[in-house]
């Protein structure tokens, strides 16, 4: 698929309509002027939150770009369509005029919108288990447990005392605080699946940790929903 890029910069006067190719291409009856000097850039930014910039060299010194919108979008070439979403919109805040060139400096219309930094844009809990948006308890959701035996990567259990409900993501802690992660936990059986065969010695003790997975089932389970901070199906 060839590609090349299509402007589109909105004037209180007028709508300029530009292309990176080498000649004008007339696209949906409209003819868009090769007078773009260089690539179109998306300025690398240090972090998330910093706003998408847009920088573009213009051959032409004359116009007022002031109160401009700008919008991108590639161009196949081949197909002679116009390829959605938008590679960027938004409004020009900076112009630079140097040797018949006109720099233009544009940011992202979405970096004006307000982030919520507290919750993830995505299905699950926004939280992470136990900090304070979540407001678990953690402690209260262990078990103090006794190995019985191992055999390869099968292990038996004894429940001392603890938490004795459903657990999510479980691992094991024991006295000089190494974990192990765990798998499969079987509370009626009393087993569970490890990784790697490790040698357990018979009455060791351990606790084991409650964990979560992010879903309003797990919130729901630990009678915690009123903290869920994913959004609902």
């Amino acid at each position: 698929m060839k590609k090349t890029k299509i402007i589109k910069i909105s004037l209180p006067s007028q709508t300029l309509l530009m292309t990176t190719y080498n000649r004008h291409l007339f696209i949906d009856g409209q003819k868009y002027f090769s007078q773009i000097a260089d690539n179109v850039m998306l300025l690398q930014q240090n972090d998330s939150l910093s706003p998408e910039i847009l920088q573009l060299k213009l051959m032409s010194k004359e116009i007022d770009f002031n109160q401009a919108i700008i919008h991108v979008n590639d161009y196949d070439l081949d197909l002679e369509i116009i390829i959605t979403p938008s590679q960027f919109y938004g409004h020009i805040f900076k112009t630079d005029i140097s040797d018949n060139l006109t720099t233009i400096f544009a940011e992202s219309i979405k970096s004006k919108l307000k982030t919520y930094i507290t919750r993830t844009y995505k299905s699950d809990c926004g939280a992470n288990w136990g900090d304070l948006r979540c407001g678990i308890n953690k402690d209260f959701f262990k078990q103090l447990i006794k190995i019985k035996s191992q055999s390869d990567n099968l292990v038996k259990y004894e429940f001392i005392s603890g938490y004795s409900g459903e657990f999510y993501q479980p691992i094991l802690m024991n006295e000089n605080n190494q974990t192990i992660q765990i798998y499969n936990l079987d509370t009626i059986n009393k087993t569970f699946l490890i990784e790697k065969p490790s040698l357990f010695n018979t009455n060791q003790t351990y606790h084991l940790f409650a964990g979560c997975h992010k879903t309003k089932e797990n919130c729901l389970t630990y009678q915690n929903f009123s903290n869920y901070l994913g959004f609902l199906k």
